[in-house]
């Protein structure tokens, strides 16, 4: 990929041709090098392979997952053909054994998932501030959108009145003028504050909000969670209007549940939006060395 710099100075021919060339290459989303574009604002992940490593392992979980799936309706198949009642119950039994395990290997895979999708997510997001504070700072971001939201003390953006470098730390929100901590809102707040936000999906408040809670659960609590937790997250699920086809649960006769985990739905859903957000962050990245040659062009006419 051709080095991005900011056009300060005059370029030699050789120069202009390359980064007319580059800024000129498909704009097809679909397109495998269009993603190049983001390693301005993130030298140091390699979000291609992490996708594809992430990806190989959902699939090899999926498959055991649907061998354990079958393995059910097989035995489902002999009740229903099976006449002599002791052995109807014992394949009664191993339904239900193999039921209360598969419910666990749910659990496990969804644990796994999160625990590879909730790090890369937060890490892409992460480093792409800091390496959009470092473009900043370089004068690639001519337009760095710094005034969407005014406050009592000024007419910038809240995060910009701030002294501190922890202004581009997205685990931080800032609301009138106080820090707190809250990952979620700390990347909203920052993708509106550099304009990152209209490229990402619609839909990544609560993508986000769903991921990061869930690995919380699960990172503190393992696979079995305490009740009164369970039914607080569950509860959570109904009050936020969550996607019901996000979450899912092993449940008791009287319907308290057991163990929860994320559908493949949902991680089908989070690896869509990593492609989405790379994407996002991809064209930001290409809108600002877009205006950087229009500013250079601008420059060569007047001289």
């Amino acid at each position: 990929m051709h080095q991005i710099t900011t056009m300060k100075k005059k370029l030699s021919e050789k120069e202009e041709k390359e980064f007319q060339e580059w800024l000129k290459r498909d704009d097809d989303s679909t397109c495998e090098t269009y993603h190049d574009y983001a390693t301005y604002v993130l030298p140091d992940l390699d979000y291609k392979y992490q996708l594809i490593a992430i990806k190989n392992l959902v699939a090899v979980h999926k498959d055991i997952s649907d061998k354990n799936t079958q393995e059910i309706e097989t035995l489902n198949e002999a009740i229903e053909k099976v006449t002599r009642r002791d052995y109807k119950e014992y394949l009664f039994g191993q339904r239900g054994e193999q039921l209360y395990v598969n419910s666990y290997v749910n659990a496990a895979h969804s644990m796994a998932a999160v625990g590879m999708l909730a790090p890369f997510m937060e890490s892409i997001f992460f480093q792409s501030f800091l390496g959009i504070e470092k473009g900043e700072n370089e004068s690639f971001f001519p337009d760095l959108n710094i005034d969407l939201v005014e406050n009592k003390s000024s007419n910038l953006h809240q995060r910009w009145v701030q002294a501190t470098h922890e202004k581009w730390d997205c685990h931080f929100v800032w609301h009138k003028n106080r820090r707190q901590e809250d990952l979620v809102k700390g990347i909203l707040q920052l993708s509106e504050a550099t304009g990152l936000k209209e490229f990402l999906p619609e839909d990544l408040e609560i993508t986000l909000k769903v991921l990061f809670a869930y690995r919380n659960k699960m990172f503190h609590f393992g696979l079995e969670w305490p009740s009164e937790e369970r039914e607080k997250f569950w509860q959570r699920i109904q009050n936020e209007k969550w996607p019901s086809n996000w979450i899912e649960a092993a449940t008791k006769n009287n319907d308290e549940h057991l163990i929860i985990y994320i559908s493949d739905a949902f991680i089908t859903h989070c690896l869509d939006s990593a492609e989405a957000i790379i994407d996002g962050i991809s064209r930001f990245v290409f809108k600002a060395a877009e205006q950087q040659l229009k500013q250079y062009n601008k420059r060569v006419s007047e001289n």
